[in-house]
């Protein structure tokens, strides 16, 4: 089974997959590794990927509020609902903090108007 998913993912550019024959019966085994695509599925320098942002967008609370508006799927808001979850207020946490850091490092590495400053304010969110 495990193979079959490792070919699927191979199928896509999320891994690589190399054939290589057995010497002893000719037969075939497949080597796979990650695709450049993995990059954003690992940890990067600053110990974030979009792992977590996957896992979120993923999760069947989001999922269900896809066929319906999240009150009506839940009856509450998506926030009053983060208070009532405590395994998915942790992913949409964690989804919620990697997300920004990969984004404000991002930009960051492109704008250079904040070199020289000690600090900066974010007012009003």
């Amino acid at each position: 089974m495990l193979d079959r998913i490792l070919r699927f993912l191979a199928s896509y550019p999320i891994l690589t997959c190399f054939l290589r024959t057995l010497l002893d019966d000719g037969k075939f085994e497949g080597l796979y590794g990650f695709a450049p695509l993995c990059k954003f599925l690992i940890n990067n320098k600053d110990g974030v990927s979009l792992r977590d942002v996957f896992l979120l967008n993923q999760d069947k609370v989001l999922m269900e509020s896809w066929h319906h508006p999240f009150n009506h799927a839940y009856g509450m808001t998506a926030l009053e609902y983060l208070g009532t979850e405590p395994i998915f207020n942790k992913i949409f946490n964690n989804g919620m903090s990697c997300n920004s850091s990969i984004a404000m490092n991002k930009i960051l590495d492109i704008y250079k108007g904040f070199q020289g400053l000690n600090s900066i304010v974010d007012v009003g969110g």
